[in-house]
Formats: C-alpha cells, sequence, structure tokens
C-alpha cells in the first residue's frame, strides 16, 4: 500500500498555520535529533505543545509531516535565492554570483541532518517541482540578474539560467553527503561561484584573461 504524503488540509487563518507552525519546528527537531523511523507523531506532537489530535488534523502521518516540511524548507530556499538575484542586480556580476553561490549553501548549513532525512525518505524533490511558482520565481529573478549583467556573459542568456541552476542545485546535493564540512566551512560557495563565473565568462574569476604580449 502506497503511504500518504499529502497533508490533511492546509491552514487557512493565521492561528492555524501557527500550529503548522509549531508541528514543523517540532518535527525537524525530533527528526534530526532521534532519525525518521524512531520519530512518532505523538514525540511530534509532545514537542510541539499541541495534541496529538491536531496534528493529525493536517496530516495523517509522519511521513506526510516530512513531506510539508520538505516542501516549506525548498520554498524557503527558492525565495532566498531570489531576494539574492535582486541584491545581485544592484551589484557586479562577480559579487551577484557570490552571493547567490553563498546563499545557496547557508541555507543548508546546520540542516544536514534534516537534509539527509528528506533524501533518504522521500522521492526526488525536483522533478515534481519544476513548475512550482517558486522555482518560476526563482528562475525568472535569475535570468533578470543575468540580463542586467549580459555584457559580461560570453554565453546566450537561457544557457546560462540553465547552468547555473544546474550546477549548483548538483554540487550542494553531493556535498551534503560527500563534503558537508565544506559547505560549513564555505569552501563549497567559492567553488561554485568560480565554476558559474567560468562558465559565464571564461575566467573563474569572472575578470577578462590578460593577453600575452609576445616579443
Amino acid at each position: 500500500m502506497k503511504a500518504i504524503i499529502s497533508p490533511r488540509k492546509k491552514p487557512r487563518q493565521d492561528r492555524s498555520q501557527a500550529t503548522v507552525d509549531v508541528i514543523f519546528e517540532a518535527a525537524a527537531r525530533i527528526f534530526e535529533k532521534v532519525g525518521f523511523q524512531a520519530a512518532t507523531t505523538n514525540a511530534i506532537a509532545e514537542r510541539a505543545g499541541v495534541s496529538v489530535g491536531s496534528l493529525y488534523q493536517y496530516f495523517p502521518n509522519k511521513l506526510a509531516v516530512l513531506s510539508a516540511l520538505r516542501e516549506r524548507h525548498f520554498e524557503e530556499k527558492m525565495q532566498k535565492l531570489a531576494d539574492a538575484c535582486d541584491r545581485g542586480c544592484a551589484t557586479s556580476l562577480v559579487d551577484g554570483v557570490r552571493l547567490i553561490s553563498e546563499v545557496n549553501a547557508a541555507h543548508h548549513i546546520g540542516g544536514r541532518t534534516l537534509t539527509h532525512v528528506f533524501h533518504t525518505e522521500l522521492p526526488p524533490i525536483w522533478p515534481d517541482r519544476i513548475g512550482r511558482p517558486c522555482v518560476t520565481h526563482f528562475r525568472e529573478r535569475l535570468r533578470v540578474f543575468l540580463e542586467t549583467h549580459r555584457e559580461r556573459i560570453r554565453v546566450d542568456v537561457e544557457q546560462a539560467v540553465f547552468f547555473t541552476l544546474a550546477l549548483g542545485a548538483s554540487v550542494i546535493k553531493s556535498a551534503l553527503v560527500d563534503r558537508p564540512q565544506d559547505i560549513e566551512n564555505g569552501v563549497i560557495a567559492r567553488e561554485t561561484t568560480e565554476a558559474i563565473l567560468l562558465f559565464l565568462t571564461g575566467s573563474p574569476s569572472g575578470r577578462p584573461a590578460r593577453t600575452q604580449v609576445v616579443a
């Protein structure tokens, strides 16, 4: 029997939203502390300070809680990245790409255990999220950022959008498994920045290479 991972209903009022928010916060801490298998809806409800009946009003099981928590985590990340793109429009291409890479990495600092639970207990997120409003919004803001710095970019803007999205997502996903320490110490953000700039401009620093003069 296929497990139900969709919520029963979404909060419509501020009070209901506040209840769901505390359930999310409690669930995140429980999943991080004991893992998904050992977590229970009773433990989540107790930590949240709500009755288990209140939890079941919104979520049929702990898998549905985890799925909704990942959705919120994902939407928050997309909004942070969209905001970084907007800020990048007011600065240089190099500083903008660095900011986007740093925001992408920073979102995962301290949350590696929870992200691991997302990856191991839920189906892949990206194929089902490409058309989501939060992704469309981020993609559009990224396109505007790259258009703003069009004179510095050597490739088509659509190519630039695709590569920036694909590289940022794939590097973080791999680093969470193989190099989590480098997310926290800034290495991943730096390497991602250099890789994106190399593709966009032909130089990992974003600056044109000096032409060697032959005597």
